[in-house]
């Protein structure tokens, strides 16, 4: 096959033989209702309230969207357990095949420097965000107080494997496995998966868009779907932004 015609590639599938088609539908239209919903509360105040963080600390949208990658990935990897306890091919590794799929693997000795470039490039570009977020906010980089001990747990461990967990490792493997394994649907699931990333969060969901392009493109990475080096990217940027803050200068 030329290399000009490798757009338009597709491997294999991983997912189970017997995926019935309207768990891929119902994806797709829950999906659209999400993005649509983004796209809409630009413009139309009441839709709004989707985006509020709510009493139990995060928003309607965030938890939506949880729930419908979660579902999709609950849903493949029963009927992948499944297939395989019927074939009874390699019971034993039903559940690193799982873990495979959404790009947690060890990491090899070779990886090791690619996971600190991964942490370097992720602070790097939190500085970068923090920067331009006091410039278009009118405000300035200030240090922050030593956080709580609960806090640094969640913005160092937490927050950044299971976010990558879902909006990386499920939801760009399940964006591959729907549409291929092509630049196209990479393309595509990025830039959706950003989107629905960015929104999740209240303050600058643009930047947070942003943010989420970047992880994804580390994750990506010559089709590794290394989500180790994602999340690494994922810490450093949690690191500055832990001890980093932006002040908004209010004018007179």
């Amino acid at each position: 096959m030329t290399q000009k015609h490798r757009w338009y590639r597709k491997e294999k599938s991983q997912a189970p033989q017997n995926m019935p088609f309207v768990i891929d539908l119902v994806f797709i239209l829950i999906f659209g209702f999400l993005v649509l919903a983004a796209l809409l509360s630009v413009y139309i105040v009441e839709i709004g309230v989707l985006f509020q963080r709510s009493e139990w600390g995060t928003s309607l949208f965030a938890v939506l969207s949880s729930i419908l990658i979660s579902y999709y990935f609950i849903i493949w990897g029963f009927l992948k357990i499944k297939d395989r306890t019927e074939t009874k091919k390699e019971p034993k590794k039903i559940i690193s095949k799982g873990f495979k799929f959404i790009g947690l693997t060890k990491p090899s000795s070779k990886d090791v420097i690619y996971l600190f470039l991964s942490m370097f490039a992720g602070t790097a570009f939190s500085i970068f965000s923090l920067y331009l977020m006091s410039n278009l906010s009118n405000g300035k980089l200030i240090l922050s107080s030593v956080p709580e001990v609960s806090i640094i747990l969640q913005n160092f461990i937490v927050t950044p494997f299971f976010e990558e967990m879902i909006y990386r490792g499920i939801y760009l493997s399940v964006f591959l496995n729907v549409l291929g394994k092509n630049y196209a649907s990479a393309i595509s699931g990025l830039a959706l998966s950003s989107l629905t990333f960015g929104w999740i969060h209240p303050t600058m969901p643009f930047l947070k868009f942003l943010a989420g392009l970047f992880l994804g493109f580390v994750y990506l990475y010559r089709w590794k779907k290394n989500l180790t080096a994602s999340i690494f990217a994922h810490l450093g940027a949690n690191v500055v932004s832990t001890f980093v803050l932006v002040e908004v200068v209010l004018r007179s």
